[in-house]
């Protein structure tokens, strides 16, 4: 992982546990959203499988918000 990712992830993190429940879904695709794109242009032969393994994050992370927000919704209902 370069500099700059690990830089950007320690910010997201940082943001993360300051902000509210639907902001932290948001920064987290956002961190997503970095990474990925720094794999896919850095490193073009293993473009495939870095995209596989973002594919899966981006599901988890789906599902893990989908969790998230009804929690939310349920605790403010």
């Amino acid at each position: 992982m370069s500099g700059t990712t690990s830089t950007v992830i320690g910010v997201a993190l940082f943001i993360t546990a300051k902000a509210p429940t639907v902001h932290r879904i948001v920064i987290r695709a956002g961190c997503l959203l970095v990474i990925m794109t720094v794999d896919l242009l850095y490193s073009r032969r293993q473009a495939r499988p870095c995209a596989a393994a973002a594919t899966a994050d981006w599901r988890r992370l789906y599902y893990d918000s989908k969790d998230v927000l009804n929690e939310h919704r349920s605790v403010t209902t």
